[in-house]
C-alpha cells in the first residue's frame, strides 16, 4: 500500500515532492476551528493500513501542535499502520535548560508530547545547544539532518569570490562546515545578547576582504536582528556585497524587510519554512530517511 502524505496548511509544496519521491500519494484532510478556537480534524482520505505521514513546519506552533495531535490520533484510530511527523523546522528548542527559578524545560515537554503522539520525527538542523542529540529527550526513533552541503552548493553556484561569517559563536558550527565544503575562509562575530530584540555586535576588521562577497550564514533568522546587525556593522567597513543565507527563516515580524532594507545582495532560505525567500530545497536530505522507514 502506498504511504499517504498529509500536508498541514502551507506546506504542500514540499509535501508533494516527498510523496513523489517515494511513489506516495498526498492525503486530503481537513481543520475546522469552531468559533471558541477549538479544532475538528477530520481525514477525507482512507488511512487503513497505510503508512502516514504529517508534514508540518513548526514555526508558530502553538496554534499547530493540537490540530496535528489530533491528526495523529485520528489516522490511528482509523487504522493507519504507522503515522509519523516530518517537521522540517523544530520548535521549543531554546528551552533545553533551566535558566530562572519557576521555569521548565519546554524542550522536555514537547518531545514528550511528540514522542506520545507519532512513531518517529525527521527534521532539519534542530537548534541543539546545550542537548547534543534528539535521542536524549525524544522517546521515539528521531532523525536530524543537515542542509549544510546544499547551502554550500548554493554559495559555490551563485556567489563569487565569498567569504563566509557567522554572527554569533553559535553559528559557527554552520559557517566553519560549509567554508570547509567550499574551501573559502570563514570568520566567526562576537555579539552579546541585552534583549530579545536588542544585541550589541562587535567590530570585526574586514578590510583583507572588501573586494569579496561576505555571506552570512546561520541556521534561523527569527527576529532578524543578530543578522541586521552583522550586515550594517559589514557596510560600515566597506565591504558592498553582503548576503545572508539560514536554514530556517522565521522571520517574525518585519525582519524579512528590515533585512532587505539593510541592503542585503541575497536573502536565502532553505524551504524548512515556507517563505518568499526559499532558495534552496531540502527535500532530498528527507527522502533517504522516508525510505528507512518505508
Amino acid at each position: 500500500m502506498k504511504p499517504i502524505f498529509f500536508a498541514y496548511p502551507g506546506n504542500e509544496t514540499l509535501t508533494q515532492s516527498l510523496a513523489e519521491a517515494v511513489q506516495g500519494v498526498c492525503g486530503q484532510w481537513e481543520i475546522h476551528t469552531f468559533p471558541d478556537e477549538e479544532s475538528l480534524v477530520r481525514l477525507t482520505t482512507d488511512v487503513s493500513g497505510a503508512t502516514v505521514f504529517f508534514v508540518a513546519s513548526l514555526d508558530r506552533p502553538n496554534a499547530k501542535l493540537i490540530p496535528l495531535v489530533f491528526a495523529a490520533e485520528t489516522a490511528r484510530f482509523l487504522g493507519a499502520k504507522g503515522v509519523h511527523i516530518i517537521a522540517p523546522y523544530l520548535a521549543y528548542m531554546r528551552q533545553d535548560d533551566i535558566f530562572h527559578a519557576g521555569e521548565g524545560m519546554t524542550m522536555q515537554y514537547c518531545a514528550s508530547l511528540l514522542s506520545r503522539y507519532f512513531d518517529s520525527l525527521m527534521t532539519v538542523d534542530p537548534h541543539l545547544h546545550r542537548c547534543p542529540e534528539l535521542s536524549n529527550v525524544y522517546t521515539i526513533p528521531a532523525t536530524a539532518v543537515h542542509a549544510a552541503p546544499l547551502i554550500a552548493a548554493w554559495i559555490k553556484q551563485y556567489i563569487e569570490k565569498p567569504v563566509l561569517l557567522g554572527p554569533d559563536r553559535e553559528s559557527s558550527q554552520w559557517a566553519s562546515q560549509i567554508a570547509d565544503l567550499i574551501q573559502v575562509p570563514a570568520f566567526i562575530m562576537e555579539k552579546t545578547r541585552l534583549g530579545d530584540r536588542e544585541i550589541k555586535t562587535a567590530a570585526l576588521d574586514c578590510s583583507s576582504y572588501r573586494g569579496h562577497h561576505a555571506v552570512i550564514v546561520d541556521d534561523m533568522i527569527s527576529t532578524g536582528v543578530t543578522m541586521r546587525n552583522a550586515v550594517l556593522q559589514l557596510k560600515k567597513q566597506g565591504v558592498e556585497q553582503v548576503s545572508c543565507i539560514a536554514v530556517h527563516g522565521i522571520f517574525a515580524d518585519d525582519a524579512y524587510t528590515e533585512l532587505l532594507n539593510a541592503g542585503v545582495t541575497h536573502m536565502v532560505t532553505c524551504n524548512t519554512i515556507p517563505h518568499v525567500s526559499n532558495g534552496i530545497d531540502i527535500a532530498s536530505l528527507i527522502v533517504p530517511q522516508l525510505v528507512a522507514v518505508l
